[in-house]
């Protein structure tokens, strides 16, 4: 496992281009992703819906307390949340399996948003500073 999160989270094989206000932004954007199939799969098909709000929360409940610009508390450093990352890509592919509908269409969206989460998690340079100075953030307001 530790050679994985190493391959991902430090290979030179690929351009970093996502800093650290773009992951969070990001991650924002997939929880509102995953809410929304909840939404969707609700009332149709519950397991589904159960997976969609697991991953919600998991992705929010990380992104809540990451060090990154839009946190709450910046108590997770951010290549730990890298990592984190890597561990919720395997829990949206991995939940449609154990949950019994792995190969229903319903399992599609959580396959390829983990895919996705593993190419943001390649992308990412876990070593950005913030670009703009947070501290100058909350003196401007």
């Amino acid at each position: 496992m530790n050679r994985l999160f190493e391959i991902l989270l430090h290979s030179r094989r690929t351009d970093r281009v996502i800093d650290k206000r773009t992951h969070a932004a990001l991650d924002y954007l997939v929880t509102g992703y995953f809410f929304c199939l909840a939404g969707m799969f609700w009332g149709r098909h519950r397991r589904a819906a159960f997976t969609a709000l697991t991953n919600a929360m998991a992705v929010m409940g990380t992104s809540m307390f990451t060090d990154y610009p839009g946190s709450l508390r910046r108590s997770i450093p951010f290549e730990t949340h890298g990592k984190v990352d890597v561990i919720q890509a395997a829990m949206a592919m991995g939940m449609p399996a154990l949950l019994g509908f792995s190969t229903s269409p319903a399992a599609v969206p959580f396959h390829l948003q983990a895919g996705n989460e593993l190419l943001v998690v390649s992308a990412t340079d876990w070593e950005s500073r913030d670009e703009v100075g947070e501290e100058q953030l909350r003196t401007a307001v």
